[in-house]
Protein backbone atom coordinates (compact mmCIF):
# COMPACT_ATOMS: atom_id res chain seq x y z
CA UNK A 1 0.00 0.00 0.00
CA UNK A 2 2.84 2.29 0.65
CA UNK A 3 4.74 1.67 -2.65
CA UNK A 4 1.15 2.28 -4.37
CA UNK A 5 0.43 5.26 -2.33
CA UNK A 6 4.61 6.67 -3.30
CA UNK A 7 3.73 5.80 -6.84
CA UNK A 8 0.38 8.02 -6.74
CA UNK A 9 2.26 10.31 -5.38
CA UNK A 10 4.65 10.50 -8.04
CA UNK A 11 1.90 10.32 -11.22
CA UNK A 12 0.36 13.37 -9.32
CA UNK A 13 3.85 15.21 -9.33
CA UNK A 14 4.51 14.22 -12.43
CA UNK A 15 1.24 15.91 -13.44
CA UNK A 16 1.18 19.15 -11.81
CA UNK A 17 4.32 20.11 -13.21
CA UNK A 18 4.05 22.73 -16.01
CA UNK A 19 5.85 21.93 -19.19
CA UNK A 20 9.30 23.31 -20.36
CA UNK A 21 8.42 26.13 -22.29
CA UNK A 22 9.74 25.72 -26.10
CA UNK A 23 12.81 28.26 -27.04
CA UNK A 24 11.73 31.42 -28.74
CA UNK A 25 12.12 31.82 -32.56
CA UNK A 26 15.22 33.58 -33.60
CA UNK A 27 16.19 35.76 -36.88
CA UNK A 28 19.26 36.05 -38.44
CA UNK A 29 20.08 39.36 -37.01
CA UNK A 30 19.42 38.27 -33.37
CA UNK A 31 22.28 35.15 -34.11
CA UNK A 32 24.61 37.09 -35.72
CA UNK A 33 25.03 39.25 -32.58
CA UNK A 34 25.52 35.77 -30.80
CA UNK A 35 27.88 35.45 -32.84
CA UNK A 36 30.36 38.00 -32.78
CA UNK A 37 30.10 37.89 -29.14
CA UNK A 38 30.42 33.97 -28.32
CA UNK A 39 32.78 32.57 -31.03
CA UNK A 40 36.09 33.72 -30.07
CA UNK A 41 37.17 33.45 -33.40
CA UNK A 42 34.86 35.72 -34.51
CA UNK A 43 35.04 37.80 -31.27
CA UNK A 44 38.75 38.81 -31.29
CA UNK A 45 38.34 39.48 -34.89
CA UNK A 46 35.87 41.77 -33.69
CA UNK A 47 37.97 43.27 -30.65
CA UNK A 48 41.47 43.55 -33.31
CA UNK A 49 39.02 45.42 -35.45
CA UNK A 50 37.96 48.16 -32.87
CA UNK A 51 41.65 48.34 -31.80
CA UNK A 52 42.73 49.23 -35.11
CA UNK A 53 40.14 51.63 -35.25
CA UNK A 54 41.31 53.13 -31.67
CA UNK A 55 44.49 53.30 -32.05
CA UNK A 56 44.09 54.88 -36.14
CA UNK A 57 42.20 57.67 -33.81
CA UNK A 58 45.21 58.36 -31.89
CA UNK A 59 47.95 58.39 -35.26
CA UNK A 60 46.88 62.13 -35.42
CA UNK A 61 49.03 63.06 -38.71
CA UNK A 62 51.80 60.10 -38.72
CA UNK A 63 50.91 59.07 -41.94
CA UNK A 64 53.17 56.20 -42.20
CA UNK A 65 51.43 54.73 -38.99
CA UNK A 66 47.87 55.52 -40.44
CA UNK A 67 48.94 53.96 -44.04
CA UNK A 68 50.22 50.62 -42.22
CA UNK A 69 47.46 50.29 -39.96
CA UNK A 70 44.49 51.43 -42.58
CA UNK A 71 45.97 48.35 -44.90
CA UNK A 72 45.94 46.24 -41.46
CA UNK A 73 42.61 46.57 -40.97
CA UNK A 74 41.92 46.49 -44.51
CA UNK A 75 42.99 43.09 -44.57
CA UNK A 76 41.65 41.64 -41.21
CA UNK A 77 38.21 43.55 -42.62
CA UNK A 78 37.95 41.50 -45.60
CA UNK A 79 38.15 38.22 -43.49
CA UNK A 80 35.40 39.89 -41.22
CA UNK A 81 33.31 40.05 -43.84
CA UNK A 82 34.24 36.75 -45.42
CA UNK A 83 33.03 35.43 -41.91
CA UNK A 84 29.70 36.73 -41.80
CA UNK A 85 28.87 36.18 -45.37
CA UNK A 86 29.47 32.17 -44.13
CA UNK A 87 27.45 32.39 -41.10
CA UNK A 88 24.37 34.38 -43.38
CA UNK A 89 24.83 31.47 -45.84
CA UNK A 90 24.35 28.88 -43.03
CA UNK A 91 21.68 30.55 -41.52
CA UNK A 92 19.65 30.60 -44.65
CA UNK A 93 20.70 26.92 -45.62
CA UNK A 94 19.14 25.76 -41.95
CA UNK A 95 16.25 27.82 -42.71
CA UNK A 96 15.36 26.23 -45.78
CA UNK A 97 16.06 23.02 -44.08
CA UNK A 98 13.56 23.88 -41.90
CA UNK A 99 11.16 24.56 -44.42
CA UNK A 100 11.72 21.53 -46.05
CA UNK A 101 10.40 19.56 -43.53
CA UNK A 102 7.55 20.98 -42.98
CA UNK A 103 6.62 20.66 -46.18
CA UNK A 104 7.24 17.05 -46.03
CA UNK A 105 5.43 16.53 -42.58
CA UNK A 106 2.48 18.31 -44.32
CA UNK A 107 3.11 15.67 -47.48
CA UNK A 108 3.39 12.78 -45.23
CA UNK A 109 0.15 13.58 -43.16
CA UNK A 110 -1.92 13.86 -46.63
CA UNK A 111 -0.18 10.35 -47.17
CA UNK A 112 -1.37 8.86 -44.28
CA UNK A 113 -4.58 10.38 -44.21
CA UNK A 114 -4.84 8.76 -47.85
CA UNK A 115 -4.01 5.84 -46.15
CA UNK A 116 -6.74 6.08 -43.54
CA UNK A 117 -9.33 5.94 -46.26
CA UNK A 118 -7.73 3.31 -48.20
CA UNK A 119 -8.11 1.25 -45.42
CA UNK A 120 -11.50 2.35 -44.59
CA UNK A 121 -12.42 1.48 -48.33
CA UNK A 122 -10.87 -2.24 -48.03
CA UNK A 123 -13.18 -2.87 -45.12
CA UNK A 124 -16.15 -2.08 -47.01
CA UNK A 125 -14.85 -4.33 -49.76
CA UNK A 126 -14.30 -0.22 -52.01
CA UNK A 127 -10.81 -0.92 -52.42
CA UNK A 128 -8.30 -3.75 -53.64
CA UNK A 129 -5.58 -5.21 -52.13
CA UNK A 130 -3.06 -4.25 -54.52
CA UNK A 131 -4.37 -0.51 -53.67
CA UNK A 132 -4.15 -0.64 -49.80
CA UNK A 133 -0.06 -1.86 -49.74
CA UNK A 134 0.90 1.00 -53.06
CA UNK A 135 -0.81 3.14 -50.47
CA UNK A 136 0.77 1.91 -47.43
CA UNK A 137 4.59 1.74 -48.90
CA UNK A 138 3.83 5.52 -50.46
CA UNK A 139 2.95 6.41 -46.68
CA UNK A 140 6.25 4.99 -45.40
CA UNK A 141 8.19 6.28 -48.32
CA UNK A 142 7.36 10.09 -47.21
CA UNK A 143 7.88 9.14 -43.42
CA UNK A 144 11.49 8.01 -44.07
CA UNK A 145 11.92 11.00 -46.45
CA UNK A 146 10.41 13.26 -43.64
CA UNK A 147 12.99 11.31 -41.71
CA UNK A 148 16.11 12.24 -43.65
CA UNK A 149 15.02 15.83 -43.82
CA UNK A 150 14.86 16.38 -39.79
CA UNK A 151 18.08 14.37 -39.83
CA UNK A 152 20.01 17.00 -42.07
CA UNK A 153 17.99 19.79 -40.02
CA UNK A 154 19.09 19.01 -36.87
CA UNK A 155 22.69 18.42 -38.21
CA UNK A 156 22.81 21.38 -39.58
CA UNK A 157 21.20 23.52 -36.37
CA UNK A 158 24.36 21.38 -34.67
CA UNK A 159 26.43 23.26 -37.05
CA UNK A 160 24.79 26.95 -36.45
CA UNK A 161 24.76 26.45 -32.94
CA UNK A 162 28.77 25.76 -32.94
CA UNK A 163 29.26 28.64 -35.37
CA UNK A 164 27.63 30.73 -32.86
CA UNK A 165 29.80 29.74 -30.38
CA UNK A 166 27.49 27.65 -28.12
CA UNK A 167 27.13 24.00 -28.75
CA UNK A 168 24.65 23.88 -25.96
CA UNK A 169 22.30 26.63 -27.12
CA UNK A 170 18.39 25.90 -26.71
CA UNK A 171 18.02 27.40 -30.17
CA UNK A 172 14.44 27.87 -31.43
CA UNK A 173 12.98 27.69 -34.47
CA UNK A 174 14.41 30.54 -37.24
CA UNK A 175 12.67 32.84 -38.34
CA UNK A 176 12.77 35.02 -41.61
CA UNK A 177 11.43 35.06 -45.34
CA UNK A 178 13.66 33.54 -47.56
CA UNK A 179 11.81 34.80 -50.98
CA UNK A 180 11.32 38.34 -49.69
CA UNK A 181 15.02 38.25 -48.00
CA UNK A 182 16.92 37.15 -51.35
CA UNK A 183 19.14 39.19 -52.85
CA UNK A 184 18.03 40.50 -56.46
CA UNK A 185 20.78 41.17 -58.19
CA UNK A 186 20.72 43.44 -61.43
CA UNK A 187 22.86 41.57 -64.15
CA UNK A 188 24.62 45.20 -65.90
CA UNK A 189 25.31 46.68 -62.70
CA UNK A 190 26.64 43.64 -61.20
CA UNK A 191 28.96 42.96 -64.44
CA UNK A 192 29.90 46.28 -64.53
CA UNK A 193 30.95 46.09 -60.76
CA UNK A 194 32.71 43.15 -61.70
CA UNK A 195 34.99 45.06 -64.66
CA UNK A 196 35.40 47.89 -62.72
CA UNK A 197 35.76 46.60 -58.35
CA UNK A 198 37.47 43.22 -58.85
CA UNK A 199 40.67 42.63 -57.31
CA UNK A 200 42.16 40.48 -59.75
CA UNK A 201 41.22 43.32 -62.36
CA UNK A 202 42.43 46.21 -60.01
CA UNK A 203 45.89 44.61 -60.04
CA UNK A 204 46.48 43.92 -63.20
CA UNK A 205 45.35 47.76 -64.51
CA UNK A 206 47.54 48.73 -61.18
CA UNK A 207 50.16 47.05 -63.42
CA UNK A 208 49.04 48.81 -66.56
CA UNK A 209 49.98 52.16 -65.29
CA UNK A 210 53.22 51.26 -63.70
CA UNK A 211 53.85 49.80 -67.05
CA UNK A 212 53.14 53.35 -68.44
CA UNK A 213 54.68 55.52 -66.31
CA UNK A 214 57.88 53.64 -66.96
CA UNK A 215 57.57 53.99 -70.76
CA UNK A 216 56.69 57.93 -70.41
CA UNK A 217 60.43 57.50 -68.08
CA UNK A 218 62.11 55.97 -70.55
CA UNK A 219 61.07 58.17 -73.45
CA UNK A 220 62.09 61.40 -71.70
CA UNK A 221 65.60 60.16 -70.84
CA UNK A 222 65.36 59.49 -74.62
CA UNK A 223 66.87 55.94 -74.15
CA UNK A 224 66.10 53.40 -77.35
CA UNK A 225 66.64 50.55 -75.66
CA UNK A 226 64.88 51.30 -72.54
CA UNK A 227 61.53 52.94 -74.06
CA UNK A 228 61.81 49.74 -76.64
CA UNK A 229 61.56 47.01 -73.69
CA UNK A 230 59.10 49.94 -71.94
CA UNK A 231 57.15 49.65 -75.03
CA UNK A 232 56.70 45.52 -74.95
CA UNK A 233 56.48 45.61 -71.01
CA UNK A 234 53.66 47.76 -71.63
CA UNK A 235 52.02 45.61 -74.57
CA UNK A 236 52.46 42.42 -71.87
CA UNK A 237 50.72 44.22 -69.22
CA UNK A 238 47.92 45.16 -71.47
CA UNK A 239 46.99 41.56 -72.97
CA UNK A 240 47.75 40.49 -69.17
CA UNK A 241 44.71 43.04 -67.98
CA UNK A 242 42.41 41.85 -71.12
CA UNK A 243 43.24 38.42 -70.15
CA UNK A 244 41.52 39.25 -66.99
CA UNK A 245 38.86 41.22 -68.06
CA UNK A 246 37.81 38.33 -70.48
CA UNK A 247 38.60 35.83 -67.70
CA UNK A 248 36.16 37.59 -65.50
CA UNK A 249 33.43 38.50 -67.85
CA UNK A 250 33.37 34.90 -68.84
CA UNK A 251 32.75 33.73 -65.02
CA UNK A 252 30.25 36.58 -64.38
CA UNK A 253 28.06 35.61 -67.35
CA UNK A 254 28.34 32.08 -66.01
CA UNK A 255 27.40 32.85 -62.33
CA UNK A 256 24.79 35.16 -63.70
CA UNK A 257 22.99 32.85 -65.49
CA UNK A 258 23.20 30.15 -62.91
CA UNK A 259 21.55 33.01 -60.74
CA UNK A 260 18.78 33.54 -62.83
CA UNK A 261 17.55 29.65 -64.00
CA UNK A 262 16.84 29.25 -60.32
CA UNK A 263 14.99 32.51 -59.75
CA UNK A 264 12.88 31.93 -62.96
CA UNK A 265 12.28 28.55 -61.73
CA UNK A 266 11.43 29.53 -58.63
CA UNK A 267 8.85 32.40 -59.88
CA UNK A 268 7.56 29.37 -62.16
CA UNK A 269 6.86 27.01 -58.96
CA UNK A 270 5.38 29.78 -56.94
CA UNK A 271 4.17 31.25 -59.80
CA UNK A 272 0.52 28.99 -59.93
CA UNK A 273 2.22 25.25 -60.47
CA UNK A 274 2.53 24.71 -56.79
CA UNK A 275 -1.07 25.19 -56.88
CA UNK A 276 -2.06 23.23 -60.19
CA UNK A 277 -0.16 20.55 -57.95
CA UNK A 278 -2.19 20.42 -55.23
CA UNK A 279 -5.39 21.14 -56.98
CA UNK A 280 -4.66 17.88 -59.19
CA UNK A 281 -4.02 16.02 -56.27
CA UNK A 282 -6.97 17.03 -54.13
CA UNK A 283 -9.29 16.28 -56.89
CA UNK A 284 -7.30 12.87 -57.43
CA UNK A 285 -7.86 11.81 -53.93
CA UNK A 286 -11.59 13.12 -54.06
CA UNK A 287 -12.43 11.05 -57.20
CA UNK A 288 -10.86 7.79 -55.67
CA UNK A 289 -12.74 8.32 -52.13
CA UNK A 290 -15.97 8.73 -54.60
CA UNK A 291 -15.01 5.54 -56.32
CA UNK A 292 -14.63 7.19 -59.69
CA UNK A 293 -10.87 7.26 -59.85
CA UNK A 294 -7.90 5.18 -59.38
CA UNK A 295 -5.65 4.95 -56.72
CA UNK A 296 -2.98 5.08 -59.53
CA UNK A 297 -3.87 8.73 -60.04
CA UNK A 298 -3.37 9.69 -56.73
CA UNK A 299 -0.45 8.33 -56.43
CA UNK A 300 1.06 10.46 -59.12
CA UNK A 301 -0.67 13.55 -57.86
CA UNK A 302 1.01 12.89 -54.54
CA UNK A 303 4.35 11.89 -56.13
CA UNK A 304 4.08 14.79 -58.37
CA UNK A 305 3.41 17.74 -56.04
CA UNK A 306 6.09 15.98 -53.50
CA UNK A 307 8.37 16.69 -56.11
CA UNK A 308 7.79 20.22 -56.95
CA UNK A 309 7.96 21.00 -53.11
CA UNK A 310 11.09 19.86 -53.06
CA UNK A 311 12.33 21.24 -56.38
CA UNK A 312 10.82 24.75 -55.55
CA UNK A 313 12.56 24.60 -52.20
CA UNK A 314 15.83 23.39 -54.11
CA UNK A 315 15.08 26.51 -56.48
CA UNK A 316 15.37 28.95 -53.47
CA UNK A 317 18.29 27.31 -51.80
CA UNK A 318 20.19 27.50 -54.98
CA UNK A 319 19.09 31.42 -56.05
CA UNK A 320 20.36 32.00 -52.77
CA UNK A 321 23.88 30.14 -52.92
CA UNK A 322 24.64 31.77 -56.35
CA UNK A 323 23.38 35.17 -55.31
CA UNK A 324 25.88 34.82 -52.46
CA UNK A 325 28.58 33.35 -54.95
CA UNK A 326 28.53 36.71 -56.95
CA UNK A 327 28.76 38.70 -54.30
CA UNK A 328 31.64 37.18 -53.05
CA UNK A 329 33.38 38.07 -55.63
CA UNK A 330 33.48 41.58 -54.97
CA UNK A 331 34.77 43.14 -51.51
CA UNK A 332 33.09 43.45 -48.55
CA UNK A 333 30.20 42.61 -50.23
CA UNK A 334 27.37 41.63 -48.05
CA UNK A 335 23.44 40.46 -48.57
CA UNK A 336 20.47 42.09 -47.14
CA UNK A 337 22.63 43.25 -44.14
CA UNK A 338 20.05 42.97 -41.10
CA UNK A 339 19.02 46.15 -39.19
CA UNK A 340 21.18 46.26 -36.21
CA UNK A 341 18.86 44.41 -32.84
CA UNK A 342 19.37 48.08 -30.87
CA UNK A 343 21.66 50.60 -30.19
CA UNK A 344 24.41 49.78 -28.86
CA UNK A 345 23.74 45.90 -29.62
CA UNK A 346 25.75 45.40 -32.80
CA UNK A 347 29.57 44.16 -32.63
CA UNK A 348 32.07 46.97 -33.34
CA UNK A 349 34.04 47.09 -35.97
CA UNK A 350 31.91 46.98 -39.32
CA UNK A 351 31.25 49.71 -41.38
Amino acid sequence: MKRLALLGAAAALTVVLPAAAAPPAVNLAQLETLAWTHNPAMAAADAALRDIDERLRKAGSNAALVEQLTLTRSELFTEHERMSMRFRTLFFHVLNDQLRVESRERLAKLAREALEVTDQLFNVGAADLPDRLAIANESAQMDSTLAAARYELEALRQVLKTAIGDPTLELGPLEGDLVAERPVLDREEWRQRFLHESPPLKAAQAEVAEAEGALASAKEKADAAATAKAVAALAEARLRAEHVRVTLDIAFAEAYSDYQAFVDDLAMYRGGALERAEQAYAEALQRYQQMTGSYSQVLVARRTLFQMEDAALDSLQSSWAAALDIQAKLPFQLPQKPAPVAPGAKPGGRD
